[in-house]
């Protein structure tokens, strides 16, 4: 518990969220921070964020330039060895290296003098003190893992090529064994879905030993951590899908061999982005963050009133855990949790939604470590949003305040908050241990709609001192039992369908998904990170594009930082033939008609602040770009089906179908193929369904430019023909051939709409699963004709119009 501060601290503390002095009065008035707010104030009374009051405010130093991010760090005689990127505009990443003694920097020097798309520099000590560095490279569009030794901070040899695979190796860390080995673990593609793989450098050759699997599941592995204990023990932790949620699991490797894993949790909440450290008595520690039941399960709703611990957005609340987890006995919790005020603050919130307690506090990204004097350290970010799930704000952003704690005989210690924060929610933040504390290094500043006049770069501090206590003395514990892991569903398999003489497989995507980077919804909507492993894992989608705003991303500039940023996490998280980013962002508001741009190209971001029509000009056969809700007002007064091929026909955010203003466009004459997207918050409600020829980024590209497409809200499958031609095609013919529609859906179809120039021709009540259908319609002249199908539990799609056209008939013109 945080207890009473004096009026000085809290004025400090609570004017950093810019409060009023007629509050700040008020708070002097409570007594505990714990209980500031919880009776006297509703929601629409709080600040958009709160913090927790700290009882020792570190100051940070910003090191180098604003344009560098994504730092390392590690003690070594002393003195502070830092690695990180700098990015240069035009050109892409350098890698750096530097020394610092307290805020002085010693030493500084360049390690790559290449620019190239780099990622994850990290610093490790062998057991003769030297020093390697590793990072990930990426290199005709494949991410490999590299590492090569330091002397005084410059290469003393070439870099040496750990990784193997022919897909994306990313998110590495490492490990030295104390007797001459250094181990490097990973998430790496392998044959389209990720898995954890291990790899040992006998530092003294340079020689690499055999790759190994650490995880065996049949669904995806993320975000690996290690440690090591004194015999040799390698600890490695990670968290993975299982069909229902995330769970954090740790695999051991003795004599050579890797053990039975180790459920950490087995919960239906969301727990993952692990960390594992060992204590100079063996003891293994494990932290991570939990975060709600069902996540990523069908969520529908743009307010966040909408919101609930149970259902909600990706990014509803987090909390930490910290366990001991023993090899015989199994894994218990520590005795004395992680002191996390403001949950206790979210569940005295004064409102009537009694399925709101925790949702809008996040307590996240656990940073792991030991020092020197066997101190258990817990770094980790913050903030709380009073109003969430209780009063619908948006586009309000304040940044994360970085946090950190020790765990000792005492118990925990003072909570130490560093002065400068954190912006986005996909800034590193990592920490190492020194004799009397750790050292600190993280991301800072974000990009706004303003230009901001905040620190922005990369940002070092320490916490060291001597009345902290000394290491935890355990106690003994009751665990649980450990346990394997449970059976896991495979991946679904691609169905296929033909006409005229083409078969063509059938993919699930989402082409209008936000995460933080853009502003108007920032807490709740996630990060890159969070995206990415909702379309992989939960949702099962084959493609992805993540559609931040425009003016968001540096105000639409393609050689900024944050869009270098964007362009990574797409070439990371390719999947070998089995999932496909694109890159795509909106371009929103101004005079832009709310387009959604999807591209093969890295290189079109372009600001908000001009027309559709002149954006086009600007475009070739590699990009789309695609309407969405609500349907502006200027939307259908230009087209170009080759530019503007599709049309979001619903949303999920929004809960919504448009028809009858796509029946505007249609009966202009434009050709618009069909899809349902997602915008904000809303999860596996929304699927852009594209029969394409095969399983590659260019071609499910294709078949959107073509409209073989159709919209649904969950996993329908759904084809219609009309003689040798899909949906999506005009036919140029006297009349119409004969259409079928195969339909199979999750639960059976209680309705069933055939549409014919904006008008239901006919209506069927088939009530079944399985639906085949032909119809002959004598029509001739200019028409179109799709189909409306709604299951009997309110789920729908909408299938590609196809177009019919006589020969001699006048096609219709814009201005008609």
């Amino acid at each position: 518990m945080l207890v009473f501060q004096p009026l000085k601290k809290l004025l400090v503390d609570w004017a950093l969220i810019g409060m009023s002095a007629l509050t700040l009065t008020v708070l002097t008035l409570t007594g505990s921070n714990e209980n500031l707010w919880a009776h006297s104030h509703t929601a629409k009374e709080l600040p958009n964020f709160q913090y927790d009051a700290a009882d020792e405010t570190i100051v940070s130093t910003v090191l180098g330039e604003r344009l560098e991010y994504d730092a390392d760090v590690v003690v070594l005689d002393a003195a502070r060895w830092i690695a990180w990127l700098e990015f240069t505009r035009g050109k892409g990443d350098r890698i750096w290296v530097g020394r610092n003694r307290d805020t002085r920097a010693e030493l500084r020097k360049l390690v790559t003098l290449e620019h190239g798309s780099y990622a994850n520099p990290t610093l490790t000590c062998d057991h003769q003190q030297r020093l390697w560095l590793s990072y990930e490279q990426e290199q005709d569009g494949q991410w490999d893992l590299f590492v090569l030794r330091l002397a005084d901070g410059s290469p003393a040899d070439v870099p040496i090529r750990v990784s193997q695979a022919t897909g994306a190796d990313i998110r590495h860390v490492t490990v030295a064994d104390g007797q001459g080995g250094i181990w490097f673990v990973w998430q790496s593609d392998q044959s389209g879905q990720f898995d954890i793989l291990a790899r040992k450098l006998e530092v003294s050759t340079g020689s690499l030993g055999s790759v190994e699997i650490v995880s065996t599941q049949s669904l995806g592995d993320w975000h690996p951590h290690a440690a090591i204990d004194s015999h040799g023990t390698v600890m490695v932790v990670w968290d993975a899908f299982d069909g229902e949620s995330f769970n954090v699991h740790l695999r051991r490797r003795q004599r050579g061999h890797w053990g039975d894993m180790v459920n950490i949790t087995r919960s239906p909440s969301f727990s993952g982005r692990s960390q594992v450290a060992v204590d100079q008595k063996d003891r293994v520690w494990v932290g991570w963050e939990e975060g709600a039941e069902n996540w990523g399960r069908p969520f529908r709703g743009i307010e966040t009133l909408a919101i609930t611990d149970q259902h909600g957005p990706l990014h509803r609340y987090r909390r930490l855990h910290l366990a001991l987890v023993d090899a015989e006995k199994g894994v218990h919790p520590v005795a004395d949790p992680l002191p996390m005020p403001s949950l206790k603050l979210a569940a005295e919130r004064t409102h009537e939604n009694t399925e709101v307690r925790w949702s809008g506090t996040y307590y996240e990204r656990p940073r792991l470590t030991v020092d020197g004097r066997g101190r258990v350290w817990l770094a980790y970010r913050h903030y709380y949003c009073p109003w969430l799930g209780v009063e619908h704000r948006s586009h309000v952003e304040s940044g994360w305040a970085v946090y950190a704690r020790s765990y000792g005989a005492d118990g925990w210690s003072s909570l130490y908050r560093f002065d400068i924060g954190q912006g986005d929610g996909m800034q590193s933040l990592e920490i190492a241990p020194s004799q009397e504390g750790i050292c600190a290094v993280w991301t800072t500043g974000r990009t706004h709609r303003t230009e901001s006049k905040g620190a922005r770069g990369i940002v070092a501090a320490s916490i060291q001192g001597q009345g902290m206590g000394v290491g935890a003395e355990v106690p003994t514990l009751e665990f649980s039992g450990k346990s394997s892991a449970n059976i896991r569903p495979k991946r679904r398999r691609r169905k296929t369908d033909s006409a005229g003489g083409k078969t063509h497989q059938l993919f699930y995507g989402d082409l209008h998904r936000h995460t933080d980077l853009s502003l108007c919804r920032v807490p709740y909507d996630g990060t890159i990170d969070d995206a990415y492993r909702y379309a992989i894992e939960v949702a099962g989608l084959d493609f992805l594009g993540i559609t931040d705003h425009s003016r968001d991303i540096a105000k639409g500039d393609t050689l900024s930082q944050l869009w270098w940023r964007c362009q990574k996490g797409v070439t990371r998280h390719q999947l070998n033939g089995t999932f496909f980013p694109f890159f795509s962002y909106e371009r929103s508001h101004g005079n832009t008609a709310d387009h959604n741009v999807i591209s093969l190209r890295p290189d079109l971001l372009r600001p908000h602040t001009y027309p559709v029509p002149v954006f086009w000009r600007e475009l070739d056969q590699n990009t789309i770009t695609i309407p969405h809700q609500p349907i502006r007002r200027d939307t259908w007064a230009y087209q170009d089906d080759r530019l503007r091929p599709l049309v979001e026909i619903y949303q999920g955010c929004r809960d919504q179908s448009i028809e009858e203003h796509v029946h505007r466009g249609l009966a202009k004459g434009y050709h618009l193929g069909f899809i349902a997207s997602s915008d904000h918050m809303s999860t596996s409600a929304s699927y852009a369904c594209v029969w394409a020829n095969e399983a590659s980024r260019e071609s499910i590209f294709r078949a959107l430019q073509q409209r073989r497409t159709y919209g649904a809200t969950t996993n329908i499958r759904l084809v219609v023909h009309a003689g040798d031609h899909w949906m999506g095609q005009q036919i140029v013919a006297e009349k119409m051939p004969p259409i079928v529609l195969k339909a199979t859906g999750t639960a059976p179809f209680r309705l069933v709409e055939l549409v014919v120039d904006g008008e239901v021709h006919e209506t069927l009540l088939p009530n079944a699963r399985e639906v085949e259908i032909t119809r002959t319609i004598h029509m001739a002249g200019v028409h179109y004709f799709y189909f409306h199908l709604t299951q009997i539990d309110g789920n729908e799609a909408w299938s590609s119009p196809i177009w019919l056209k006589s020969p001699d008939t006048k096609p219709r013109t814009t201005e008609e």
